[in-house]
């Protein structure tokens, strides 16, 4: 696994799926090598990977740098939006998280302030969402309203923000008064969202769980833990990761969601969610013997590059994208499942 993980690390510094400007897209089309739409999320999520890097190179940290800088000259024009030309211009507030954990982290690594100091700002913004008693919406109320009312677990769920608490745990170092106090009352209030069985609810419709965002907030409640000895967080994030591994496929990765109610669905496989369950029971400790299975799959639907190797989203698309978020998700669940929880910390888990 140590050479997929620097394969994919390859392709995520190499520039491959960034724009000329320095964003991330979403992902590449194999066939006729265009980029996707630009994606602020995915470029936050490249500034914390690149960040956590041993030994960065001359060439990522200048990706880093470049993406820094895009996110910067964005929110400075007051753009806030989940992407251009999308969903009314509405506000993600999980989004805005994920951006915020990477411009602060790449900007302390590095030495720069601007990109730092804008991901402070964005932390200050989304702390002013968190209620006394830890509720906080999926679309911040600053901006439009969402047009997909009731249509996805990212506008209508609650459970995926239990991971906005990285942001916010970042920040309390940065002086951030009240910052971690509000990431553990967001944990709680997430949490009115697990089942006894370990399933999170992800969205208002809950006959079924997505396990994309079923695995965030495992994210959330492992960094929580890890931040601050919870063990309350890690307990309930080892039940979550318990409940996921009786859903594994036969070929060793996993479906896009469950159905709890009813007859199962025709199971369409997922890598982001396949990586994220590798790399959070790497880091959580926990043994499952169907752990060597889900790896095996993450080699198989690798596709080398001449600058790396990359994954797909949906192995069964009948359109091959190299997807970026997915690739970051996949170097970093090759890497722990190698090395072991100890060289990633809390904060750079993408």
């Amino acid at each position: 696994m140590t050479r997929l993980s620097q394969a994919l690390r390859a392709w995520i510094g190499s520039g491959s799926v960034q724009g000329p400007d320095g964003a991330f897209h979403a992902w590449l089309d194999c066939k006729d090598g265009s980029l996707a739409f630009a994606y602020p999320e995915i470029t936050g999520y490249g500034l914390t990977y690149l960040a956590g890097r041993e030994a960065p190179s001359p060439t990522e940290v200048d990706a880093g740098r470049r993406a820094g800088d895009w996110l910067v000259g964005r929110f400075s024009s007051g753009d806030l939006s989940a992407r251009a030309g999308w969903d009314n211009g509405a506000i993600y507030n999980f989004e805005l998280a994920m951006i915020a954990s990477g411009l602060m982290l790449f900007g302390d690594r590095f030495e720069h302030t601007t990109i730092s100091s804008s991901g402070v700002d964005l932390a200050r913004y989304l702390l002013a969402q968190v209620e006394p008693d830890g509720a906080m919406p999926s679309i911040s109320p600053g901006g439009p309203a969402s047009s997909r009312n009731g249509t996805g677990w990212s506008n209508d769920g609650r459970a995926h923000l239990v991971k906005v608490a990285q942001a916010l745990l970042i920040a309390e170092r940065h002086g951030v008064n009240g910052a971690a106090d509000a990431a553990q009352r967001l944990v709680s209030w997430g949490c009115q969202h697990q089942q006894d069985d370990g399933r999170f609810v992800t969205q208002l419709d809950p006959t079924f769980t997505m396990l994309h965002p079923h695995m965030y907030a495992v994210e959330g409640l492992w960094m929580l833990g890890m931040a601050r000895d919870d063990n309350t967080a890690m307990a309930r994030a080892r039940r979550a990761i318990d409940w996921v591994w009786h859903h594994q496929l036969e070929t060793g990765g996993f479906p896009r969601l469950v159905a709890v109610d009813g007859d199962e669905p025709p199971a369409v496989e997922q890598m982001d969610a396949t990586s994220q369950v590798i790399r959070m029971t790497a880091l959580l400790g926990v043994a499952q013997p169907g752990l060597g299975a889900a790896l095996d799959r993450l080699r198989q639907v690798a596709i080398s590059t001449d600058a790396g190797a990359a994954l797909v989203y949906q192995p069964s698309a009948p359109i091959v994208h190299l997807n970026a978020w997915v690739t970051m998700f996949g170097a970093q669940a090759a890497e722990v499942a190698v090395a072991g929880p100890a060289p990633l910390a809390w904060a750079h888990l993408v």
